[in-house]
This record gives C-alpha cells, structure tokens and sequence, in this order.
C-alpha cells in the first residue's frame, strides 16, 4: 500500500462533503484536477474506481483516498 504526504492547514480545516448514492447501472463521475482530495467512503456494495493507470474495488466500510491533481473515473458500473 502507498502512502500520501502532504502539507495541511492545521486542524480542523473543513472544505466540503457530499453524499452520493449509486444503483444498479450508476458510475461515480469523471472528474480531472479538481484541486481537492477526493475521499470516497463505501457504506455498502463495491465502488470500481480508477485514478490514472491504478484500479481498485472499494467495498463496504472501506475508503479510497484520490489524488487532486490526477484524473479519476469510473472502471465499471455499480451492480448492487
């Protein structure tokens, strides 16, 4: 497992959260450069996630951490 190091604002430091929930067929957006860390929180069922040439499938009570200055996407649709 890698390790990411950056420099923060001391905490707390809040910038903003949303909640999304996917069905059956439904895909997280592409998104590029978007200037933030993107924290993605599974509940429950498997997001399939891609940052430039990594994959992974985020499960139920795992998370997954992007990067803001890499491109992400979806891999495949959410089944469940």
């Amino acid at each position: 497992m890698s390790a990411i190091y950056f420099v923060a604002p001391p905490l707390p430091y809040y910038i903003f959260s949303g909640e999304s929930t996917f069905k059956p067929g439904d895909r997280h957006p592409t998104r590029s450069n978007i200037e933030l860390f993107d924290l993605l929180i599974v509940r429950q069922g498997m997001l399939y996630m891609g940052e430039e040439d990594r994959s992974w499938e985020v499960g139920e009570g795992q998370a997954l951490l992007l990067r803001p200055d890499k491109s992400h996407f979806s891999t495949r649709p959410v089944e469940t």
